[in-house]
């Protein structure tokens, strides 16, 4: 990771990574305004005015509970804590599950702003595509634990559609298949319009 070993028992690889789930963990009891001086501690190069500025632009309560807080706001101290350090790599996984079509939209907005302007890289896991199209430079699929197909954004939009369609019949081989589900008579499937691209 950044050209070290991911070594469990030397951690400092872990500083350039910011991580957001969609299970937000807190100090319950604890306001917002201390859980993130509290987790700054682990952080030599967290900068206490960017948390500030992100609590702010967010709209986070600071002197409420965790606990006590929406789903929203808990979502936005998640990625209040993995930004102000600031990461080298964001994960995000669904960080805004559960909330509101307004404060997806604050949550996902924000990191991509920040990355833009720096050097830092993100991976984003959803299943809500939509969401990123116009903000990833390239999709991976992955099926069971297993990657694949992977290629740059262009590739998938002019090369690969959604199809669903309605078939009572056997189930029917198909070519460049990558996903294909049966939800009773439904088949909706992913695949190539022309030759496959590459897999990995």
């Amino acid at each position: 990771m950044f050209g070290r070993p991911n070594d469990l028992n030397k951690p400092e690889w872990r500083l350039e990574i910011g991580c957001v789930g969609e299970v937000h963990v807190f100090w319950e009891r604890w306001t917002p305004a201390k859980n993130l001086p509290f987790v700054s501690q682990f952080y030599p190069a967290r900068s206490h005015q960017k948390a500030s500025e992100l609590a702010k632009h967010l709209q986070l309560p600071l002197n409420k509970r965790a606990q006590d807080v929406s789903a929203g706001n808990r979502a936005k101290l998640s990625l209040i804590m993995a930004l102000a350090h600031p990461p080298k790599l964001l994960l995000l996984h669904e960080p805004a599950y559960g909330t509101d079509p307004v404060v997806r939209a604050d949550v996902l907005d924000v990191p991509f702003e920040i990355l833009e302007i720096g050097d830092g890289a993100l991976l984003y896991a959803t299943h809500i595509l939509p969401e990123i199209g116009r903000l990833v430079d390239g999709l991976a699929f992955i099926n069971s634990g297993q990657s694949r197909l992977r290629a740059a954004k262009e590739a998938f939009i002019q090369r690969w559609r959604k199809v669903s369609f309605r078939y009572a019949g056997e189930t029917i081989p198909f070519q460049s298949v990558v996903s294909h589900r049966r939800e009773g008579d439904e088949h909706p499937i992913l695949r190539s319009l022309v030759r496959k691209i590459s897999r990995v």
